[in-house]
Formats: C-alpha cells, structure tokens, sequence
C-alpha cells in the first residue's frame, strides 16, 4: 500500500513538472526585456564610441573596436583581384584574428567597465568571491588562481594530464607542449655542448609559503605542499645531470624567523626581504662554480619605500575607490653601483640569469613596486660580481630561452664567457605553461 502511494505521488510530480503554464503577458514581457538588454548593450556602445570620435574629429576616418570588423574584410581592390576560389578563401579573416577581435570589444565595453567592477565589489565584499583570475583568501590576502590550481590539480607530469593539455587551446591554435622536462633537458643538453651549466631555479608561489592564508586547514601544516608530480619532476632532471635549486625552504624560514610574510597580501609575488634570502642562497649555491679570479665587486643598497596595490588585486577588477584592500606598503633595497648608479646588466658575464615576473617585480618600473631593487639585482650583489640577464613577465616556460635562442642567431657570441645559466620560472609554468623546444643557432655544428 504504501509502495503504491508513493509511486502516485511521483507521477503527480512528474506531471506538474512536465507541465509548467506561464501566463502570456508575462512571457511577452520576460522576452521583451531580454531583447532591450541586448539592444541596449549594443546602442550605448555605439553612441559613446561615435561621441569618442566627434570629439577628436576622426569619426568619418577610424571608428574604434566596435567598428573595427570591417577591418576584417578584405578590401574592395583584394575582391577584384581574386581569380581562384583559394585566393577567395585566403582574404577570408583567420580565427585567430575573429578571437582577437572579440576580446578587444569585450575588454572595451562601455557597459562591462561600468558596471562589472561594482557587480565584482558586491561579490567579493559580500560573499567573499573572486573571478576567474584571483581567489580570496584570508584577512585580506588574495590568491593568483593558477598558483592554487598548480597545488590542487593532478600530477602535472601523469599521462592522463599530459595527453589533455592537448586541447587547451583554440582549434586554429598549436598545443601546447605539456611536458617541461623535455624542454629543459633539450636546453641542458645544448647548453652543455658549449660549455655551460644549467641550473633550474622554480619559484613557489605564495599559495606553497603561505596556505594558512587561504584556509584555516593549513594552519598547522608542517610542510609546504606540493604538486604530486614536483618531486618525480626534480628527480628526473638531478638523474641527468640538472643542478635544480629549490628556494621554498628558504622563503618559509624567513616567514618564521621575522615574523613577516614571504609574499605580498595582494600580489602574486614575493616580498622584498624574502626575495633577498632567496637571492642569497643562490648566490651560495653556485659561488664555488665560478672562477676565483674576478675581483669583488662592490654594490651599494639604499633604502626605498613603494605603496602600492598588488597585480592579484587588480585581476579583480573593482571600482577604484574600493576599500575592501587597500595599497601595501614596502620598503625595498636599490642595489646601486660603487659610483651610485642604477645596477645593469653585464654582457659577456660568466652567469645569465633567465627570469620572468619574479625576477622583474622590483626591477621594473612598470610593475609598480620601484626599480633597481629585484631577484637578479641583489643576486648580483651577493656574488658580488657582474651578472647578464633575460627577463620577461610572462610565459616563464619559454620566452626566456625563445629571446636567448633569437639573440643567438644575431650573435653567435652572445653565450661567450657565460658559465652557468640560472633558468628561474614560476612553478605554476609546470603545470600550466607551454614548454617549447627551441633549436639554438650552431646546434646542428656542435653535434657534428
């Protein structure tokens, strides 16, 4: 019997569910403002795009982003010179350029600037949501999404994760090569032909010094964690010969020793006085390496103050008067010459330093946070010897030995004097990053 009542009931249930009536008025209306919307969107963008133009008077010469797809098309003297279908279909825009296009009109959205900034601030202050660049954290720190991913995901290294990077990107787009030990042994090997060593330097992220910072459950955790493939991944390199230094255990000591954090709350890089530790315990590593006959070279430090508000901050995109994390303040140390100039780079130097963000944070001034003051500059002065770099904020995995393999082929003695190589890279690159092999100029010479 009561088998029977409840199978009645769930096909009373099915039934209202299959059958769901809405009143026609209200139909018209739920369509109505859904098309206004889209509409809307679209006619505000225009009419503040062509008011832009009037005022600079170029409205009848190039309209922005919105009108820029016609540029897309072929011109009207490419039509009349087609004379097969192949010609036709060479002047058709690639997909490439169609997704380019899109995120230009996305990114220049008069609504989208408008309004996502508060919609994000609502998210964020209220319920403690990111976006899909920045995670919340705790008490006011910020997390660079991939950096936890890099933690959380599989094995970068395990067959399964490997084959699927493969349809990571666009169909119009090469994949991405997945496995980093293959780029960096191929780059060991031709730096080995000439001479040189190799060191591998990846930089943990903040989420592998300061998880406790990102939940409470790591708040007694007594190592740092790991991707599950990190350890099989310095093995392998060691096996061959790949000197890998590891700064991790470094950056958790100075969290604990001064009571500061290693990272910056807002930022997806280190601090300043962490990052030193980290230069000098590079510098020991490969100082008894180097030749003993280059005289010390004297460095001078002065000491700067930077205010400023983080990159993981900005990925988030909020109003500009937000409150909801305020701007850090540093204090950094520029490494200047005996002579009081900014330190440079050295030509012909007995040590390169491949490096990406984590190497420019307080070198560059376009990051924000000074200049003269970062990973290489205090590397530098704590071998107390020149040292020449290449140095990128972005793609750690490979535009660093991509400019090296450029710079090679202008100048078949770029790597003259250079001794060792120290390739830093954010760890996340391991997981994440497009590890290309590059042929270097006189490869092919040096085998024979």
């Amino acid at each position: 019997m009561a088998d029977r009542h409840v199978s009645e009931r769930l096909r009373a249930a099915e039934r209202e569910i299959g059958v769901t009536t809405t009143r026609p008025s209200i139909v018209r209306v739920t369509i109505g403002l859904f098309v206004s919307t889209l509409i809307a969107v679209a006619l505000v963008q225009h009419v503040v795009e062509i008011q832009r133009d009037s005022s600079d008077g170029t409205i009848l010469d190039e309209f922005p982003h919105c009108y820029d797809v016609f540029d897309l098309l072929p011109s009207w003297h490419e039509l009349i010179s087609v004379r097969r279908v192949g010609d036709l279909l060479g002047l058709l825009p690639g997909l490439d350029e169609i997704d380019a296009y899109e995120a230009a009109l996305e990114e220049d959205s008069t609504a989208g600037r408008g309004l996502l900034p508060y919609v994000q601030y609502a998210l964020t202050g209220g319920l403690g949501i990111g976006n899909e660049e920045a995670y919340v954290g705790r008490g006011g720190w910020l997390f660079y999404r991939p950096d936890v991913e890099y933690l959380t995901g599989p094995g970068f290294l395990q067959t399964a994760q490997l084959a699927a990077r493969r349809y990571e990107r666009a169909a119009w787009a090469d994949p991405p090569q997945s496995d980093p030990i293959q780029a960096i042994l191929g780059f060991h090997q031709q730096l080995a032909v000439r001479g040189i060593r190799l060191a591998v330097m990846p930089t943990p992220s903040k989420a592998t010094v300061h998880p406790e910072e990102f939940s409470s459950r790591y708040g007694r955790a007594k190592r740092a964690p790991r991707n599950p493939s990190y350890s099989s991944f310095v093995a392998a390199l060691t096996a061959e010969g790949v000197w890998v230094i590891d700064v991790t255990e470094t950056l958790l000591q100075a969290a604990r020793e001064t009571g500061s954090a290693a990272y910056l709350a807002t930022d997806s890089h280190w601090a300043p006085a962490a990052m030193a530790r980290a230069a000098t315990q590079v510098a020991d590593a490969i100082r008894p390496m180097l030749s003993s006959e280059h005289a010390p070279l004297e460095h001078r430090r002065t000491s700067v103050t930077i205010v400023n508000l983080g990159d993981t901050a900005g990925m988030l995109n909020l109003p500009d008067e937000q409150q909801l994390y305020p701007r850090e303040r540093v204090t950094t140390n520029r490494v200047l010459s005996s002579a009081g100039e900014p330190w440079e780079p050295t030509r012909g130097a007995d040590v390169l330093v491949l490096g990406d963000s984590f190497c420019n944070v307080y070198s560059h001034p376009g990051m924000g946070w000074g200049s003269s003051a970062g990973f290489i500059e205090h590397f530098s002065a704590a071998l107390a010897r020149p040292i020449d770099r290449i140095a990128t904020n972005a793609g750690g995995s490979h535009t660093t030995r991509q400019r090296l393999a450029r710079e090679l082929a202008r100048d078949a003695d770029r790597l003259a004097g250079t001794r060792i190589v120290v390739y830093q890279f954010a760890m996340r690159e391991l997981a994440f990053g497009d590890w290309k092999v590059f042929e270097m100029p006189g490869d092919a010479l040096d085998r024979d």
